[in-house]
């Protein structure tokens, strides 16, 4: 006679994974499941470390069999996308073993050893965002300055006309 759990577990695994073109990066997830049917699961599996190490193994090659069909940043993008993908998956492979799939999600994307993807992508569009602020900031001293300078023409202008209305009525009023 063996326990069997019936509350919901959870598995978080941290495993390295390939995007569209081979680049390798790490994702962390959290798989909640719970056995439904004690005696398929009870075939399946001795005891819990050996059911996590089962699932971690089934878990990891989804996640790879999805992530590998899209670039990173795309997979970053489209979280909730991936993560449906993965729980079809492995849906049916833990129905198979009388479990029931509570909630599968992705966590954060981190660089591998010898891999600095993310890190390459962060500092790519960390780069982009300060040449866009630059070149927004470089645009609105233009703009300043233009502004200056036709306040200072229009200025200028009134002072010339003032000028010639006075020269004028001064020539107006000797004749």
């Amino acid at each position: 006679v063996r326990i069997v759990n019936l509350t919901i577990q959870e598995l978080k695994i941290e495993q390295e994974t390939y995007e569209k073109n081979q680049a390798r990066y790490l994702v962390t997830s959290s798989t909640k499941y719970r056995v439904v049917d004690v005696l398929r699961a009870s075939e399946t599996f001795t005891d819990e470390e050996d059911l996590q190490k089962q699932l971690g193994i089934i878990i990891e090659a989804a996640t790879r069999a999805v992530t590998v069909l899209y670039d990173v940043t795309e997979v970053r993008a489209q979280k909730n996308t991936m993560q449906e993908a993965i729980r079809k998956e492995i849906t049916e492979d833990l129905k198979a073993w009388g479990l029931e799939l509570v909630n599968f999600q992705l966590g954060d994307f981190f660089d591998t050893k010898e891999s600095k993807i993310i890190t390459n992508i962060s500092l790519r569009r960390e780069v982009e965002v300060d040449t866009t602020t630059q070149e927004q900031n470089a645009d609105k001293h233009r703009q300043a300055r233009e502004k200056v300078a036709s306040a200072e023409r229009d200025a200028k202008t009134a002072e010339i006309n003032t000028a010639k209305i006075i020269k004028e009525r001064e020539q107006n009023m000797l004749r």
